[in-house]
């Protein structure tokens, strides 16, 4: 087994480190006890996270740029 320390920047980020762990079935141990966020803002955070992710889906096909039938002038593409 091996085992890293990750150091979130925030405390969103914290969140969004915890719901990725879940998802990919890593076990993690915070290293502080969970009082960072109130629950409320853990709630909405975790409310939009999930709702997010219904926006996208795995067999969602990847666009690519002649695909496009109409460019938009004002997109950059990088």
């Amino acid at each position: 087994m091996t085992s890293f320390v990750v150091t979130p920047s925030n405390k969103q980020e914290q969140i969004l480190l915890e719901d990725l762990f879940q998802k990919m079935n890593i076990h993690f141990k915070p290293l502080s006890p969970d009082n960072y966020v109130e629950d409320e803002t853990r709630q909405w955070i975790e409310f939009s996270i999930e709702n997010l992710s219904r926006a996208y889906s795995n067999d969602e096909p990847e666009y690519t740029t002649e695909m496009i039938k109409v460019p938009n002038p004002e997109y950059i593409f990088h």
